[in-house]
């Protein structure tokens, strides 16, 4: 069974429920929104790109988050609605004690996802969301790669 069926069965059990309006319950049965994070890395996906092309065909948008870590697959990614890249820390170091990253070269894989996001994105935004992040040297360190 689809995904988009699935919901529809979710969605269903509110029907008729008193204060659920007939219009809003109507407008809740369609997606429109999907959310492509918290569930690994959704850029490895080797059919991520199919998959949004079909989202987009169906006039769903697309939210993806990113750990910054595959330039090559950031490149090669189809449009998204919304993109977004976690940046864990500002520093070398602070990244590899907060993430403790998978690959050696874990940093230059960062640097080059977002030299890729750079190229690709039109609009770049940051919210510091943890004292390591928030940290004034954090700061100055944030804003020599953005």
């Amino acid at each position: 069974m689809s995904a988009m069926k699935l919901t529809s069965l979710l969605l269903f059990i509110l029907e008729g429920v008193p204060g659920v309006k007939a219009d809003r319950y109507e407008e809740g049965m369609a997606v429109k929104h999907c959310a492509l994070s918290l569930v690994g890395e959704p850029i490895m996906y080797p059919e991520i790109n199919r998959f949004l092309r079909l989202l987009h065909h169906h006039k769903i948008s697309s939210f993806l988050v990113t750990n910054a870590q595959f330039p090559e697959e950031i490149r090669t990614l189809e449009p998204v609605t919304q993109l977004y890249v976690s940046v864990d820390a500002s520093t070398k170091d602070s990244l590899k004690k907060i993430d403790r990253p998978l690959f050696k070269d874990f940093w230059q894989r960062f640097l080059d996802s977002l030299k890729a996001l750079g190229d690709k994105v039109p609009v770049v935004s940051t919210t510091g969301q943890s004292p390591w992040t928030a940290q004034s040297p954090m700061l100055k360190a944030r804003s020599s790669f953005l």
